[in-house]
């Protein structure tokens, strides 16, 4: 991975990573929102294994 590929590549891992760990903060520090901070979680985490199996496989 070269240049715009790797920028695109770093942008959408660190966007989607940064969702997931306010859903984790979310989850571990309010107990009584945890169903809200697993639904707020999973996008990101389904995101990034996605990411992750694309670039495995190109």
């Amino acid at each position: 991975m070269f240049g715009a590929q790797t920028v695109g590549v770093t942008l959408a891992f660190t966007g989607t990573a940064m969702m997931l760990a306010a859903s984790l903060v979310l989850f571990s520090s309010a107990p009584d929102k945890r169903s809200a901070a697993t639904t707020q979680g999973l996008v990101p985490l389904l995101a990034i294994v996605a990411l992750i199996v694309g670039l495995a496989v190109a």
